[in-house]
C-alpha cells in the first residue's frame, strides 16, 4: 500500500500544504523547513508503537501565523 497524498492543516509549521507522494519520492530539503514534522504527522497517524502520550496533541503541534495567533485545530488527511 503506498501514500499517493497528504494533506496538513494548521500542524506545527505547516498552514496548509498538500504533499503528494510516489514510489519513488525522496524528502530533501534545508533545515527548519518541516521535514521532521511531515514525517512526525504520518507517525501518530500509523505508527501504532507510539504511546497514547506521543500522540496527544501538545500546545507546540498547533501552527502559529505570522501575525502571532496561534490556530486551534490541526488536521493531517493521509490518501492511499
Amino acid at each position: 500500500m503506498l501514500i499517493e497524498k497528504v494533506i496538513i492543516k494548521g500542524f506545527r509549521n505547516f498552514e496548509e500544504a498538500t504533499i503528494n507522494l510516489n514510489d519513488s519520492t525522496l524528502i530533501i530539503g534545508a533545515n527548519d523547513v518541516g521535514k521532521t514534522n511531515f514525517i512526525y504527522g504520518l507517525r501518530v497517524l500509523l505508527d501504532k508503537s507510539l504511546s497514547e502520550r506521543d500522540i496527544e496533541p501538545q500546545e507546540t503541534d498547533f501552527h502559529i501565523k505570522n501575525n502571532g495567533t496561534q490556530l486551534e485545530r490541526f488536521s493531517i488527511d493521509i490518501y492511499f
